[in-house]
């Protein structure tokens, strides 16, 4: 999908817009389960004990485009109308001249649930089957706020407020009902990978440097995405750095590492933590997307590096799937000083993964003593992931000894496949 905006706008943003809700969207569905979660949730949020000025509490992306004065809502439906009926909810308790001004939702084919939206009349909620839904979702607005009326205006401001959407505003170019297809086909939501790619490619990001070259910068940067997502659907690539299947958007491992040098992505990871590092990044840095993205190119680029050398192809792979991070591989890199002394630091981890003790090159045949001695006391009932992880490196070390001609592990069939113990058991102990 193409964007002419992405931002993070709080819901307070939200009031004076108008959404459009066209006849291929269902209506409304949440349950009283989901009302509550979300509840709880930002509750959570405004009770957390070292709160830091800035911090608010993100929801999944709305997806609008323009239509007619309005915004055509795309996807975000269930989670707009919640929020319509939580500030229903501190509405009602006022009296009218108090009340809050709220977004409007007009429905293509459904006029009477924008009606019951704003009446809310309990004597009609069985009439259809949105207004038993939307019924059922503010009785559990209002049940929930029962035991936390002293905490009612801290919560609402926090809505109002700290509560923002992920604003993804679809090209009119683009037609809807594909993109809504798309993002409904197997409940599959917009990923992470797809709104990190929009806030690169958002045309303001280029605005000073002319029409022309805003479109070659964000043609680059498009081609380059493509090229790294192509690269990385190559089985034996993605499964010389990855330990699970990843149908699309395998660029994702490349923006968390990114991410995680921003120091952007802390213990708390959710849905949309990576589009935030890079949201908050950027959006101090405008002027600097393009160096951003060419450090996101470089960090694949290593990768790539890692991956064409047979040495480190074969040690980096072995640690990679005894669950070593990719970011603890780059760490190692960083602090050698030479390739030399990084290729070493390498051979040290394998060998403290494999045996749990460091590894003394200085008294060759003590450090063979100490081997055997390990070896020895592997016990197959005992042992079983010890002596899975030695086969695997035996195997590997038993590759490289074979020099430049000889083949390369195949790090995809070894995770892909189901391999086990059993053949090296003998009959008897």
């Amino acid at each position: 999908m193409t964007t002419g905006n992405l931002q993070l706008r709080s819901v307070s943003q939200l009031m004076t817009e108008s959404f459009f809700i066209p006849a291929y969207q269902r209506g409304y569905r949440w349950t009283s389960q989901q009302v509550t979660d979300l509840l709880n949730d930002v509750a959570a949020f405004t009770e957390r004990p070292r709160p830091v000025q800035g911090e608010f509490y993100c929801l999944q992306p709305v997806v609008v485009t323009q239509f007619n004065g309005h915004w055509e809502l795309i996807d975000g439906q269930q989670r707009l109308t919640t929020i319509f009926l939580i500030l229903s909810y501190f509405n009602n308790r006022l009296v009218a001249e108090e009340r809050k001004d709220l977004f409007a939702l007009h429905y293509e084919t459904r006029e009477n649930s924008a009606s019951y939206l704003r009446s809310l009349d309990e004597k009609l909620h069985e009439d259809n089957i949105d207004f038993f839904h939307i019924w059922q979702s503010y009785q559990a607005i209002r049940e929930w706020f029962k035991p936390r009326s002293n905490r009612l205006n801290y919560i609402e401001a926090a809505i109002l407020n700290e509560v923002k959407v992920i604003w993804y505003e679809v090209d009119q170019a683009v037609e809807p009902i594909d993109v809504f297809t798309r993002l409904n086909s197997g409940k599959i939501p917009l990923t992470n990978a797809e709104l990190v790619k929009g806030l690169f490619l958002r045309s303001g990001n280029f605005d000073a440097e002319g029409p022309r070259a805003k479109q070659l910068q964000q043609l680059r940067i498009a081609q380059d995405w493509d090229e790294i997502e192509r690269r990385l659907q190559e089985e034996t690539f993605w499964y010389f750095l990855a330990n699970r299947q990843q149908e699309a958007n395998r660029i994702d491992l490349v923006l968390t590492l990114r991410a995680e040098e921003l120091q952007q992505v802390g213990s708390r990871w959710d849905a949309n933590s990576l589009f935030l590092a890079f949201n908050g990044h950027l959006a101090t840095r405008q002027d600097a997307v393009t160096s951003e993205w060419d450090t996101v190119k470089r960090i694949f680029l290593q990768l790539d590096e890692w991956f064409r050398d047979r040495f480190l192809y074969h040690v980096v792979g072995f640690l990679l799937s005894q669950e070593v991070k990719v970011g603890q591989i780059r760490e190692f890199a960083r602090n050698a000083a030479s390739k030399t002394a990084f290729r070493a630091a390498l051979k040290g981890e394998v060998f403290k993964l494999v045996f749990s003790a460091p590894r003394n090159t200085a008294d060759e045949i003590g450090l063979a003593q100490f081997i055997e001695g390990q070896v020895a006391q592997l016990d197959y009932e005992s042992h079983r992931v010890s002596i899975r992880r030695l086969l695997l490196l035996f195997n590997i070390a038993s590759l490289l000894e074979l020099g430049d001609s000889g083949p390369w592990f195949p790090f995809d069939h070894f995770k892909k496949d189901q391999w086990d113990l059993e053949h090296i058991r003998s009959v008897k102990s």
